[in-house]
This record gives C-alpha cells, structure tokens and sequence, in this order.
C-alpha cells in the first residue's frame, strides 16, 4: 500500500449515522492481527488516522483473549508472509468471534488460490496489499454498513428445518445447528429458493457479496459443509442437487409428508 494522505476517507460506523444524531459517535474497534510481517504498524497508522480505535494482536493468545472479550467490531488478519499464522487463525475465529462481526484478511496478489484460500477459511473479504490505503478504509466500511443493518424478525418452517432469520440460527428437530454466519447465509438462500436452481455465481455474489471471480471450489466446499451440518437427505425431506455446469438446487423429498413452508 502507499502511505496515508491527508485527504482520508471518513470513518465507517457500525450503525445508521442516524442513529446518533445528536449523541458522541462511538468508537469503531479494530482487531488486527499481524503476527509474521512489518506491515502491522503501516495499518496501524491507516486506522488510527481514519479514527478507527485499533488493537494491535501479534499472538494467538491475545487474539483468542481479544475474541473472548467481546469488544471488537471488525477484525483484520494479515496474512503476508508465508510464516504467518493467518489463515489458521481464520480457521477457528468464527468459533469465538460474535457472527456479526466482519474479518477482514489482507494478504499478498496471490491470485484466485490465495483469495478462495481466505474466504474458505472465515474472513469476509479479502485485499490485496499493494491497494491504497482508501480502498481499504473503504472495503472496511462496506463490510461495517452490511453487519448493522437491522434483520426484520422472521421465522420460516421447513418440515424439519426452522430458521430464525433475525437471529441467524437454525434448528433441525428442535435442536440448534451451529452454523457460521455465511453458512446461515447460504442455507437461508436456498430454502428460501426452494426447488429452483441457483448458480455458482449468484451464490457467492449473494452470500460473499462480492462479484463472482473465483474458482468454483469455493462455493462447492461451502455446499460440501452444508449438506453435512445440516444432514440434507431424503430423510429430513431436502437435499442438494448439483446442477451439472451451472450450480446447486435445493429440493423438496417426499412432499407429502411435509407441510409447505409456514411463515410466522
């Protein structure tokens, strides 16, 4: 990236700016995680000059201690050189961090394999290094505006299956499967699209939010863990068709021994 200019974007903030008419806006906390490369103490500076409040992590310790805390409202894992522990720290992040807590991975222009390698892992979007420190205050703020928007209460019944969309779980037999928030996305995108085909490139644009310019591995590994969490078999009366050459379809099994789908 190229040093800070005066001229910076604003800061994003987590909520409506609305919201705090009037009021003192509260502070944005940053995590960023750096635990094998330099390049820690240039963001560093990128945030605080944007405003941002940023928590300096170089160990696993501190980021499990960070996590745990609760206090974070976006992370950023850089993931630079090839000792850094990033992407395992991405592997089991999900499990501590709240899901509505954006991850941010800045790693190297390793192309497609590098990109697919992060979202995989858990983070939500991906820059590269080389870009400006504006594209990267703004990426943060895209991320930050998509977590606060508020989610109308909603439950939806699918035999078996119950989603509660405002709070993102799901339940199978009254039992809560424990998905991460993109996994909640993407079974949410196709109950809600029940028996009708989706392609591989709606599908990430609509769950990774991003245009479709990856290796259609990610969102075949994404489908993989899925149909495995969920148990999508003819015995829960859904299960994931692949549509040869296009993308997935998710399918009703034994109609008949299922209502349609109640909303409430």
């Amino acid at each position: 990236m190229n040093e800070p200019k005066s001229s910076r974007p604003a800061p994003a903030t987590r909520c409506e700016a609305g919201a705090y008419a009037g009021t003192d806006r509260p502070a944005i906390r940053v995590g960023l995680f750096d635990d094998a490369s330099r390049h820690g103490a240039f963001l560093h500076g990128v945030l605080t000059q944007s405003d941002y409040v940023c928590l300096d992590i170089t160990t696993m310790k501190q980021l499990a201690t960070a996590l745990r805390c609760g206090t974070l409202d976006l992370l950023i894992v850089v993931g630079l050189e090839h000792d850094s522990r990033g992407i395992e720290a991405l592997n089991w992040v999900r499990e501590l961090l709240a899901p509505d807590v954006p991850v941010m991975f800045v790693g190297g222009p390793g192309g497609a394999q590098a990109e697919s390698l992060a979202l995989n892992a858990g983070a939500d979007d991906y820059v590269v290094r080389s870009r400006s420190p504006e594209v990267l205050v703004a990426r943060m703020a895209s991320l930050l505006r998509r977590s606060c928007q508020p989610k109308p209460e909603r439950l939806a019944r699918y035999g078996v299956y119950e989603f509660d969309t405002s709070r993102s779980i799901v339940t199978l037999h009254g039992s809560t499967v424990t998905l991460t928030q993109r996994e909640f996305d993407l079974a949410w995108l196709l109950f809600s699209h029940l028996d009708a085909p989706l392609s591989r490139a709606q599908i990430f644009e609509s769950v990774w939010h991003q245009a479709f310019g990856l290796t259609s591995r990610t969102v075949d590994t994404h489908i993989c863990w899925l149909r495995s969490k969920l148990r999508l078999q003819a015995a829960n009366g859904y299960v994931i068709v692949s549509v040869h050459g296009y993308g997935y379809r998710l399918e009703s099994v034994r109609a008949g021994d299922f209502d349609a789908p109640a909303r409430h």
